[in-house]
């Protein structure tokens, strides 16, 4: 077998790449018919990301085992758990602390060796420790990890709030990483539909409190039963399916998921990677860090440091600058990230493809252009391209600055 980790014959892919349909919808391709495919969406409600299948497809065709694939805007870590399934060795990075913490705990459950049934089972068994009459919040440490409990406490029924409080006491107590990561990532996932806001991320990123009339009671313990048993049968259903032991053993023995503005990250090595592989944030859309502000209460972070250096924040679409400075650090990232790309490595970009049916649009489609035209100052040259139209989904209830109809997938070489 051949040492390079690349494919190297792009115009042999190109005809199978223009050949897939890469909406996959309305049929998208389904983990249970190939379990190479692990949707990190499932176990945690994350806003703009992309499709499993992209990832997916793009590492298989363009990459061998052991090829080095960078994320440097990981999001909910899709590119990095499809490239460690593939025997590829993830990198990733991301400003949001929420990201990455949620990719290392996903990360120590694919652990090979673990059996995660059993802690499943000793999980659920603590449950039954339940009682209305204990006040669980006074067991919390309110200086330290739980310093943000009162700011949590407003989203939820007195009662949720009670049964998360249980919730949180319980992980809080154990001193086995993996239950530790099993719960930390059940009792998130649910932070969101057990609150009183149900009018979507935009609301929790604005900082909405839930109105008296959105009231209402959730069984949040067996909420937290649903999140948990989805998460660990369908890691142990990969683990029988796959063999990813090597990859894991290479990655676990050095550090792959930092949390760090990509202009800030001095920790990947020039020249060093094969495949960067990334939706970078597209301009004023979404406020990844605040839609996640629930997770960062419970995990004890304060938010305002990642919210203030996102890059292209929904947050910041009022500034009479925004848009130039989405450019301005888009192009600065560009330069960062083509500096770790090999010679002959590859970039792809999955970025928006704006129309012009309004005024924000017509703007945002031109800093767009100068984004991607200024990787070809940066030795990087375009192959292919590909366009992905994007199902029509609810929007938010800012549709002027959320809709977007087509994506691009921009696939680059390094010179």
């Amino acid at each position: 077998m051949s040492n390079d980790p690349l494919v190297n014959n792009l115009a042999e892919l190109e005809r199978i790449l223009k050949n897939i349909n890469w909406d996959f919808y309305p049929r998208p391709l389904s983990s249970k018919k190939n379990p190479k495919i692990f949707n990190c969406r499932k176990y945690h409600w994350y806003p703009a990301t992309f499709i499993p299948e992209i990832p997916y497809t793009l590492i298989e065709l363009l990459t061998k085992p052991h090829a080095k694939i960078f994320d440097p805007f990981a999001g909910i870590g899709t590119t990095y758990f499809q490239a460690l399934l593939l025997n590829r060795l993830p990198i990733c990075a991301d400003i949001c602390s929420f990201s990455t913490e949620f990719i290392n705990l996903l990360f120590n459950l694919f652990n090979p060796v673990l059996d995660l049934i059993t802690i499943s089972q000793e999980i659920r068994s603590e449950l039954n420790l339940y009682s209305v009459d204990v006040d669980y919040s006074r067991k919390l440490d309110r200086e330290n990890r739980f310093k943000f409990l009162k700011e949590l406490e407003k989203w939820y029924t007195r009662k949720n709030f009670h049964a998360l409080c249980f919730l949180f006491y319980l992980e809080s107590k154990t001193k086995n990483n993996t239950i530790k990561s099993a719960f930390k990532i059940s009792i998130s996932s649910i932070l969101s539909t057990i609150s009183n806001q149900d009018r979507g991320w935009g609301c929790i990123a604005d900082n909405v409190l839930p109105k008296n009339y959105q009231v209402r009671q959730v069984d949040v313990l067996n909420s937290f039963l649903s999140a948990l048993n989805k998460l660990i049968t369908d890691i142990e259903r990969f683990k029988e399916k796959l063999d990813y032991e090597d990859s894991y053993r290479k990655t676990a023995n050095q550090k792959s998921i930092f949390h760090s503005n990509i202009l800030n990250l001095n920790e990947i090595s020039d020249d060093s990677i094969d495949f960067v592989l990334t939706s970078p944030p597209y301009p004023n859309m979404v406020d990844y860090v605040t839609s996640q502000r629930l997770s960062y209460y419970y995990f004890g972070i304060d938010l305002l440091t990642d919210k203030n250096s996102e890059i292209g924040a929904r947050s910041k679409r009022k500034r009479l600058s925004s848009l130039d400075d989405y450019m301005f650090q888009m192009n600065s990232a560009n330069k960062k990230i083509s500096k770790t790309i090999k010679k002959g490595g590859y970039l792809c970009y999955i970025m928006p493809s704006f129309n012009t049916k309004n005024n924000n649009n017509i703007k945002r489609k031109t800093i767009v252009r100068n984004v991607i035209s200024n990787l070809e100052e940066l030795d990087l040259i375009k192959e292919i391209e590909l366009t992905r139209s994007i199902p029509t989904l609810k929007r938010s209830h800012n549709t002027k600055w959320a809709t977007l109809d087509k994506e691009k997938i921009l696939i680059f070489r390094k010179l």
